[in-house]
């Protein structure tokens, strides 16, 4: 396996998927600092809080602060599990941030990808099983 311990990693979490991408690169050693995110449908049950987040350095960073602005510049990925849109109506659309760190690798985790039809409708995993026909094989 790889150490991945060069790799600066910013995680903006709030829903599960990002949390669990952090804590995977975190596992093969890469540097994580946890923005936690909050919003309708964000909390983690306090079992998944402890185990998605143990070990994880975290800072409570608004997105127009020069602190977070310093931490895209310095960070190689930037896990945005923030919700659709979010970033980029804090003003930080994907071409911004590649004018700040043109190196930065930027993950956008959504349930129904970044543009379409179904872009801006949140999902939780019982919602996502019944759209796929999942649940009718359990």
């Amino acid at each position: 396996m790889s150490d991945l311990s060069h790799l600066q990693v910013l995680e903006l979490s709030g829903h599960l998927a990002a949390a669990a991408c952090g804590q995977l690169l975190q596992g093969f050693g890469a540097q994580l600092l946890r923005v936690p995110v909050s919003g309708p449908g964000f909390a983690l049950d306090a079992d998944e809080d402890a185990f998605y987040h143990q070990g994880k350095a975290q800072a409570a960073l608004a997105f127009d602060s020069d602190e977070f602005a310093q931490r895209l510049a310095q960070a190689d990925v930037l896990l945005d599990g923030a919700g659709h849109g979010v970033l980029a109506a804090t003003g930080w659309s994907a071409e911004r941030l590649q004018a700040l760190n043109p190196g930065l690798v930027l993950v956008q985790i959504s349930p129904h990808g970044q543009d379409g039809p179904l872009a801006a409708v949140p999902a939780s995993d019982l919602t996502l099983y019944a759209a796929s026909g999942l649940m009718r094989s359990t």
